[in-house]
C-alpha cells in the first residue's frame, strides 16, 4: 500500500501494474480510524477484505488471523522475487512456494482463487496466445474452440494491453469450482493455471474438483490455504506499525 515517490516500490512492480482496490481499503481505512484509531492495521484489513470478498462471491465464510502490523518499507524487488509470474511453469511455482513454506496443495487450492476477476491480455496473450516459447504461435495446450474467443479480445505484440478478460469464462464473479473445470479442459488463461496439470498431485486435485458435485471439500481446502498464506512474514511488535493511512509515502 505504502508509494514510493522515486518508482521503487511494490506498487511500481511489474507484477502490481494491473492491481486494483487501493482506494476501497482506504475508504475501509478511514472509517476504522473514525471508531478505533491506530489499532487495525492495512495488512489486516486487506486480509479480512479478501475473505469477504470470497464470501460476498458465493464462496466459504472462514476465520481469519489479526493482529498484523503494518510494513514501514516498500521494494519493488520484493515483489518482483516473490510473486511467481502467470508464465510459470509447474516446477517454477513449487519452488516460489516452497521458499514460503508452502505445498502443493496450497498451490493448487490458492490457484482456484482466479475462479472470481479480470486479468488484462497484457498478462497472458503472448505466452498463449502469439509468441509461445518464443515460438510466435499458440500454446499447443490452449483449448482451441477457447483461443479464438482471446484473440478477439487481445491484440497482438501489445504487452501492455489493458482490456480485460474473465480469469473464469462464464463465471468471474461466483466463487466456485468452474475454474477447476476449466483447466481440466485446456481453459487456463494463463500458463500457470495449465501448468497445474504437468504435476501428478496437482493434476489430481483438479480432475477432482473439476468432477465434483459439491464446493464443500474445495471450500474447506481454501479456508485451510488462506490461514497458510496469511501466516506468511507477520510483521509484530517493534516490527511494524500502525499508521493512519494505508498509502502513505515511503520516501
Amino acid at each position: 500500500m505504502l508509494i514510493s515517490r522515486n518508482g521503487t516500490g511494490e506498487r511500481d512492480a511489474l507484477p502490481s501494474y494491473s492491481l486494483r482496490g487501493y482506494e476501497q481499503i482506504e475508504k475501509i481505512k478511514a472509517k476504522l480510524e473514525e471508531e478505533c484509531p491506530m489499532t487495525v492495521s492495512c495488512a489486516d484489513i486487506i486480509v479480512m477484505a479478501a475473505r469477504d470478498a470470497v464470501f460476498l462471491s458465493k464462496g466459504p465464510r472462514y476465520d481469519v488471523e489479526t493482529g498484523r502490523r503494518d510494513g514501514k518499507a516498500s521494494f519493488q524487488c520484493d515483489a518482483d522475487n516473490d510473486l511467481p509470474p502467470p508464465k510459470s511453469n509447474i516446477v517454477d511455482l513449487k519452488i516460489y512456494l516452497s521458499v514460503k513454506d508452502l505445498g502443493w496443495k496450497d498451490l493448487v487450492v490458492l490457484s482456484g482463487s482466479h475462479t472470481i476477476g479480470m486479468a488484462q491480455c497484457g498478462t497472458f496473450a503472448d505466452d498463449r496466445l502469439y509468441n509461445y516459447s518464443g515460438k510466435g504461435m499458440q500454446d499447443p495446450s490452449l483449448n482451441k474452440m477457447y483461443a479464438p474467443e482471446l484473440r478477439k479480445a487481445c491484440e497482438a505484440g501489445d504487452p501492455n494491453d489493458p482490456t480485460p478478460v474473465e480469469m473464469d469464462p462464464g463465471s468471474p464473479y461466483t466463487f466456485d469450482l468452474s475454474y477447476y473445470r476449466a483447466v481440466y479442459n485446456n481453459k487456463g488463461l494463463f500458463l500457470s493455471d495449465q501448468a497445474l496439470l504437468d504435476d501428478k498431485r496437482t493434476r489430481d486435485y483438479v480432475a477432482r474438483m473439476a468432477a465434483a458435485e459439491s464446493p464443500d471439500e474445495y471450500f474447506t481446502d481454501y479456508a485451510e490455504a488462506m490461514k497458510n498464506m496469511g501466516r506468511l512474514e507477520v510483521l509484530t511488535g517493534e516490527n511494524g506499525e500502525i499508521r493512519r493511512v494505508c498509502s502513505a509515502y515511503v520516501d
